[in-house]
């Protein structure tokens, strides 16, 4: 085993230094979308392609279908650079989307956070520190229909919407812009790469959109005629056609809100203004038994306090 990982490790940084290798011959540019355009001999286009091996092989498993395939070539570009911003921010280096030869150095100096378990622990960190409190089943309930696997891989598929025409959700809770909208009181901005750059700010626009979609719930709930609005409702809220993937998260009438019965149809209180029920009449054509009372315990005494006691209050009457 320690022989392979030497090798995986030999590789790596074989790789490692091909790719820092071709972005040496890349020219300068100050815009990240210029990386794409200004690429002669495609020595860029080379190198970007042995960065989505390296961060692959170093922990994202999902950096393909995330970052690099997000449909047209154009929004692939922008998903890149979004992510390498985000990913610059996250160790420590200047917020520019342009992967050049500081920018890997200091990717490769930060390989540990290049990895799916710590996305997820990133974005945990995000929603305690939020300073928002929305319940966790709705918060698990997301990520159940935002991820294909039960942590937050769908972080890094963030995006900056330079043009102002985005229609598809970024960050861990692929909020959209449409539905961030309507969020009362909201300042996360689409169109600001130091925004779609920061886990911090793309959990917290989860984290509203969710207490705004819990509404939406009530309102899904009142409509079905249920007495408690369900985790059920609110994954209806969130995406009504995909609410089934967080099946395994809302399971069978579960409340939205904590400390609620689970029931949806709770036993009413009797009415105390009904009308009583008279009691059954007594059947005559059933014969009546007498039946013996049981001796109590001192008609059961044959003698000593038993005896004298029973004495005494059979001479009372």
């Amino acid at each position: 085993m320690r022989v392979l990982e030497v090798i995986l490790e030999k590789e790596s940084d074989g790789l490692l230094n091909n790719l820092i290798g071709n972005l040496k011959k890349t020219p300068k540019v100050k815009d990240p979308i210029e990386q794409f355009k200004n690429d002669p001999n495609k020595i860029h286009s080379s190198a970007r392609a042995k960065f989505r091996q390296w961060a692959t092989r170093s922990g994202l498993a999902y950096v393909n279908t995330n970052v690099m395939e997000r449909g047209s070539a154009g929004t692939t570009r922008i998903a890149f650079y979004s992510f390498v911003a985000m990913m610059q921010k996250e160790c420590g280096l200047p917020v520019t989307g342009i992967l050049d030869v500081a920018t890997m150095r200091g990717f490769a100096n930060n390989q540990s956070k290049f990895s799916d378990s710590y996305m997820n622990s990133r974005v945990e960190k995000a929603i305690a520190s939020s300073g928002l409190n929305v319940p966790r089943g709705c918060i698990d309930v997301v990520r159940a229909i935002e991820n294909k696997v039960s942590s937050w891989t769908s972080t890094y598929a963030t995006y900056h919407d330079r043009n102002g025409k985005l229609d598809f959700g970024i960050g861990p809770g692929q909020v959209e812009p449409k539905t961030y909208g309507d969020v009362k009181g909201g300042t996360f901005d689409f169109g600001n790469l130091n925004h779609v750059a920061s886990i911090n700010l793309l959990t917290k626009a989860m984290i509203e959109t969710i207490n705004l979609k819990m509404y939406s719930a009530d309102r899904i709930a009142k409509k079905e005629g249920s007495e408690i609005t369900t985790l059920e409702h609110f994954a209806k809220a969130w995406n009504y056609k995909n609410y089934s993937k967080a099946k395994g998260v809302y399971g069978n009438d579960q409340p939205m809100r904590p400390g609620l019965k689970t029931s949806l149809k709770p036993k009413l209180r009797p009415d105390p203004n009904a009308p009583k029920t008279p009691p059954p009449k007594p059947d005559k054509t059933t014969p009546v038994v007498d039946v013996p009372d049981e001796p109590s315990y001192f008609d059961k005494a044959k003698s000593g306090i038993g005896k004298m006691i029973r004495g005494y209050f059979d001479s009372e009457g």
